[in-house]
């Protein structure tokens, strides 16, 4: 057995294992690059990626190259063994939707939730980045907002500046013209706070409705009760938070409250001077 047979047959059981049908596959590492091989040390995928991701519910694995590669990402279906290659970006966050795990692929063109078991396909009108469940009945997600999402306000207008009167000159008895006049600026409308985020929110049911886009730095959700019930219980083990009853969204220096329908119910000024964007969360 060579040294290259006994390096794998470390690792594989250093990295664990998976199967589809008879066969059993093992995640690799040599020489900091991530591969698959089966028990019998065949290679599958070669030892070349920078690291490896996978779904939640465990079918699904991604092979992610090097930053300063231009390959794409490569995506292995555990169950069937399928590889393919026409992503340029898999994010794999999942969520669930009516029981069942839909994935977010992207391959910088376009993207789209796909069913884990149906391979049924979702597309989203705003370009997300990231999607998660917010408790039993809502999706939240990240999105690259248009200038149709989130006008722009208009520039401000300089107050007008009144013309000097024209004067005569006393030795000739001829006008001068009055002196130019000069406009200020008005200095530019800035706001404090990190970088916004642009937040969709979608109804738990298909298709996806959209109930709410916003900017903001963060959101929380808040909780009017601290009981545990059979449906909290669930809810957590599922989506890994409770329904909730209010949102706070911190945009800057002002925080945005929401009740559980997204009707907006409050603004509030925030004092906090911080650094990072996170809400503090005794001030809420």
């Amino acid at each position: 057995m060579n040294f290259r047979n006994i390096l794998l047959a470390a690792l594989l059981v250093l990295f664990g294992q998976k199967s589809h049908a008879q066969k059993t596959v093992y995640a690799i590492l040599i020489e900091d690059n991530f591969g698959l091989t089966d028990s019998l040390g065949t290679e599958i995928i070669a030892p070349k990626y920078d690291r490896i991701s996978d779904s939640k519910d465990k079918k699904l694995q991604v092979f992610h190259p090097y930053y300063s590669s231009s390959e794409n990402v490569l995506l292995y279906n555990v169950q069937t063994g399928e590889i393919n290659k026409k992503f340029k970006y898999i994010y794999l966050d999942n969520v669930l939707i009516g029981q069942q795990y839909y994935h977010y692929f992207d391959d910088n063109k376009k993207s789209y939730l796909q069913n884990s078991q149906t391979n049924e396909i979702i597309k989203t009108k705003e370009k997300i980045y990231s999607i998660e469940n917010l408790g039993s009945q809502y999706l939240a997600a990240k999105f690259f907002p248009t200038d149709n999402d989130f006008p722009k306000p208009a520039p401000r207008k300089p107050k007008p500046v009144a013309q000097a009167p024209a004067k005569k000159d006393p030795k000739t008895g001829k006008l001068i013209p009055p002196p130019p006049i000069i406009q200020v600026p008005l200095p530019p409308v800035r706001e404090s706070g990190g970088s916004l985020n642009g937040y969709v929110f979608y109804s738990n049911t298909l298709p996806l409705k959209t109930l709410l886009k916003i900017e903001a730095q963060m959101y929380m959700p808040l909780y009017e009760t601290n009981e545990i019930d059979n449906n909290y219980i669930k809810n957590i083990r599922e989506f890994n938070s409770p329904d909730f009853d209010y949102l706070v969204f911190r945009k800057n220096k002002q925080l945005f409250l929401y009740d559980k329908d997204f009707k907006l119910l409050n603004k509030i000024t925030y004092p906090k001077k911080e650094e990072s964007d996170d809400i503090d969360k005794e001030f809420v």
